[in-house]
């Protein structure tokens, strides 16, 4: 029974590939889910890494706000969420065509935030979440984000305006703690998410990489997928975020069946949290010897847990694996 269910499970994952779109679809190769996702794009020019508590006055970004397709819209609002509290979005600039580029600062941030009254009390662990929130002609209004801090976006949706745009849908601002390895080194906990239906916990060893010789971070994440998975990234020490090392890497001979041969991550994105000390790690392309999964990136969020482990919950792709005899 659980061999049958197995291959149900990789029959169902095989209709979102590439490969497979049906020509009658009216949305073509575009996710379906769209129609529910804010489409705001945020494309950074130019910016300052983060905002540096010593120099907090001193950030500056500048960015394009777009939207993913051409489309009749009321308006555009970039707003600023401080610390995770959606409940209170508050407005940056009100834009009612698109491109536009506009400059954001630290003093910005301090008009449009009323709790801050002064650049000095800006201090290491805030963030802020800048995003859109659109309203169009006929009055339906599209967050970015719920009041319960939940992305409108799709992942599929995510991944096409990087591709497409090469923006994303949100600009994290953050006030970073001094950078410290030891802590990112060790056994840790990962949480795997690929689909809301998709996730699971696990354990991961994170080991500096030995055969890395830039100025900035080489590790190597071991013990993802199915245990045996072992991902290379750099971590940038200008600005703490992640890359690939390649961007490119073939994981094991086959997945699913064996008739998925080497299987490929790539376009690997994400950051690292200095303060609480976890990688996030995006995998925006997954691909297979016959094609690609469309629009389904991985998310793995690697940090310490004393005591966590996997309870056994969520239907995951990696649980699906192991339970299969």
């Amino acid at each position: 029974m659980k061999q049958i269910k197995y291959l149900l499970f990789i029959l169902s994952l095989s209709l979102t590939m590439v490969f497979s779109g049906c020509e009658s679809d009216p949305n073509g190769r575009m996710p379906d889910d769209i129609v529910d996702s804010n489409v705001g794009v945020i494309i950074v020019t130019e910016s300052d890494p983060f905002i540096n508590e010593a120099n907090p006055d001193d950030y500056e970004v500048t960015m394009d706000v777009d939207l993913l397709f051409e489309g009749e819209f009321e308006k555009l609002d970039v707003v600023v969420v401080m610390n995770g509290d959606y409940e209170n979005m508050y407005l940056l600039e009100t834009i009612t065509s698109v491109p536009q580029t506009i400059t954001l600062t630290t003093q910005d941030l301090l008009d449009a935030i009323p709790s801050l009254n002064a650049a000095s009390e800006i201090v290491n662990g805030n963030e802020f979440n800048v995003f859109t929130n659109i309203t169009l002609t006929d009055g339906t209004y599209i967050p970015g984000y719920t009041e319960d801090g939940e992305s409108t976006n799709a992942p599929s949706v995510s991944n096409i305006i990087g591709v497409l745009k090469g923006g994303s849908v949100n600009l994290n601002i953050t006030v970073p703690c001094e950078f410290e390895l030891a802590p990112f080194l060790g056994d840790k906990v990962v949480d795997e998410f690929w689909t809301p239906d998709l996730y699971t916990y696990g354990g991961v060893t994170v080991i500096e990489d030995p055969d890395y010789t830039g100025d900035d971070i080489g590790l190597i994440v071991q013990g993802l997928w199915d245990g045996t998975w072992d991902l290379k990234i750099i971590l940038s020490l200008y600005d703490y975020s992640i890359r690939g090392n390649p961007d490119a890497q073939v994981m094991a001979d086959f997945v699913f069946i064996p008739a998925y041969e080497d299987p490929t991550w790539s376009n690997i994105t994400g950051f690292a949290e200095t303060c609480e000390h976890t990688l996030t790690i995006y995998i925006n392309s997954f691909c297979v010897s016959l094609g690609c999964f469309g629009g389904m990136p991985l998310t793995y969020t690697v940090y310490d847990a004393a005591g966590k482990a996997d309870d056994g919950t969520g239907s995951s792709l990696i649980r699906t694996l192991r339970t299969v005899e």
